[in-house]
């Protein structure tokens, strides 16, 4: 197997700096707002009242000044990590790609992590950053070699796409399609035996937004919807199905239920996490979304 390049870049003030800004206004994603606010009151009590146009410069400072009072601590996670990708996630990524029936050109030009402040791990073309904010105030994070995988199996899928649909891609399918088709094939790869025990991971459901969605199947029973798919992907493999077209199976299930999952990502960016403190929006957020043949 021809394994790509997998390095840990250190992590940036000035880049940093740039991500924050993106992600405070950013269109796709108004939950990261919130997300950021909440892990940081500090910057939310700046912004208060602050004109849009005026929050870059005050989002820079901040985040340099978090930079200097944490520097220490910022480059030996760093340097943790860096062992941390050898040891766990460049196996846990030939893993996935066995899982995947996927195999890398010889000119892939490899992935690289960056650590980060943000409460979120976002990620670029072939660049994932994974959020350090827990091992910063002393709890344990879920590690690089997790977030590692989680996101390595995005750019994974994003080619397998490329492959089947070609330029022709977000023709055929809208962002919000391919958004869960992504974050529910992470999950569903990680929780098997290979990489569950390689990365300590546990009936892991997949992102926040994920765990309180239910497909009701065709005898009616409610299952997550994680879940639902993990269970169509551990048949096909043993059936012998290469995973290509167990993602267009995959597909032509939650184009089947577009409109429901559509209303419950709407719902989502309107509430985030407070879905799961109102009993009657959880209610309607949970309610099983119906497969029909």
């Amino acid at each position: 197997m021809n394994l790509p390049k997998i390095e840990v870049f250190a992590p940036s003030a000035e880049k940093e700096s740039s991500l924050f800004n993106k992600f405070l206004n950013h269109p796709n994603f108004p939950q990261h707002r919130n997300l950021i606010f909440s892990a940081f009151p500090k910057l939310k009590e700046l912004l208060t009242d602050i004109p849009t146009e005026k929050e870059e410069n005050i989002v820079n400072k901040f985040v340099s000044n978090f930079y200097q009072e944490n520097s220490d601590k910022i480059q030996e996670i760093g340097k943790n990590m860096e062992v941390e990708a050898t040891e766990k996630l460049i196996p846990g990524v030939r893993e996935l790609a066995v899982l995947m029936d996927y195999e890398w050109d010889s000119k892939h030009p490899g992935y690289i992590a960056v650590p980060s402040i943000l409460p979120f791990s976002p990620f670029e073309t072939n660049v994932f950053y994974f959020s350090i904010l827990g091992e910063l105030r002393g709890s344990k994070g879920k590690g690089v070699a997790f977030i590692g995988v989680h996101e390595i199996s995005h750019f994974i899928l994003f080619d397998i796409l490329d492959n089947i649909y070609g330029e022709g891609v977000k023709k055929e399918l809208n962002n919000n399609l391919i958004y869960f088709l992504k974050e529910i094939l992470a999950p569903v790869l990680m929780n098997q035996p290979t990489l569950a025990n390689l990365l300590s991971v546990e009936n892991y459901l997949g992102n926040p937004n994920l765990k309180e969605l239910y497909i009701l199947n065709q005898s009616g029973e409610k299952i997550q919807i994680s879940r639902y798919f993990q269970n169509i992907y551990e048949k096909e493999k043993a059936g012998g199905k290469v995973f290509p077209e167990t993602v267009k199976e995959m597909i032509q299930v939650l184009r089947s239920i577009q409109n429901e999952v559509d209303e419950r990502q709407k719902m989502w960016n309107m509430s985030g996490g407070k879905i799961y403190q109102d009993g009657t929006l959880l209610q309607k957020y949970s309610d099983g979304i119906k497969i029909t043949p």
